[in-house]
C-alpha cells in the first residue's frame, strides 16, 4: 500500500504544467491599442502559486508576479518542455549573434586604430614639413623660401652686427654649398 501511495504522489506532481496567459491589463482595451503595439500579458507556465504571487516560467528564465499586478489569467496549451525546446532552438542563433557583435566591434576597434594612426602620421608629417620650411627661412609673408643668395646676406650682416664668427662659418658654407 506503502509503495502505491508514493506512485500516486510522484504521478501527480510529474503532470506537466499548463501554460498560462497572465494579463497586466485588461484584454479589451488591446483592441483599442494603437497598431504594431505588443500586448500587455506575459506567456508561460506556472511553476507555483502563493498569496503574494505566482512564479513563471518563460522563455529566457523564470519570473515572479504580483498576483495584485495581475489583471487575468488564461489558461494555454504550452509546456514547459516546448519553453525548453525553444531556448533550445534559439541558442544557437544567439551565439551566431554574439560572436557577430564580437567580430563587429573587433573590426571597429582596427578601424579606430588605423583613423588615429593615420591621423597621427599626418600631424607627424605636417610638423615635418613645417619644421623644413622653418630650417630653410620660409617666409608666408612672401609665400617663399629664400634664396642660397639671401641666406649669405643675412649671414653677413648678422656678423656685422653682432661681431660672431659663427655667421662668418655659415657665409662660407652657404657660398660652398651653392
Amino acid at each position: 500500500m506503502r509503495i502505491l501511495s508514493i506512485s500516486a504522489c510522484a504521478l501527480l506532481l510529474a503532470l506537466p504544467a499548463k501554460a498560462d496567459k497572465f494579463w497586466l491589463s485588461d484584454p479589451a482595451a488591446e483592441k483599442n491599442a494603437a497598431a504594431g503595439s505588443s500586448p500587455d500579458a506575459i506567456e508561460g507556465v506556472l511553476l507555483a502559486e502563493d498569496a503574494e504571487g505566482y512564479h513563471i516560467r518563460i522563455v529566457g528564465g523564470e519570473l515572479v508576479l504580483a498576483k495584485k499586478s495581475v489583471f487575468q489569467v488564461e489558461k494555454d496549451g504550452l509546456t514547459i518542455d516546448d519553453i525548453v525546446k525553444a531556448e533550445k532552438d534559439s541558442a544557437e542563433a544567439l551565439a551566431l549573434a554574439n560572436q557577430e557583435r564580437g567580430l563587429q566591434a573587433a573590426v571597429t576597434k582596427k578601424e579606430r586604430e588605423v583613423r588615429a594612426a593615420e591621423a597621427s602620421a599626418r600631424k607627424s608629417d605636417a610638423k615635418a614639413a613645417e619644421s623644413k620650411a622653418v630650417e630653410a627661412g620660409f617666409d608666408p609673408v612672401v609665400d617663399r623660401a629664400p634664396s642660397r643668395g639671401d641666406l649669405v646676406r643675412d649671414a653677413m650682416l648678422a656678423y656685422e652686427l653682432t661681431r660672431d664668427r659663427a655667421y662668418l662659418r655659415a657665409a662660407r658654407q652657404l657660398r660652398r654649398a651653392q
